[in-house]
């Protein structure tokens, strides 16, 4: 089950990035 352990036991700043669509080279990239 997804929780934020990882995120939570870390110092420094946490980023993720996603593809949004059908593929890497299809759609726009996603930063958060």
């Amino acid at each position: 089950m997804p929780n934020l352990y990882i995120e939570m036991t870390c110092s420094g700043v946490v980023a993720g990035v996603d593809e949004a669509g059908r593929g890497p080279w299809a759609g726009p990239i996603v930063a958060a």
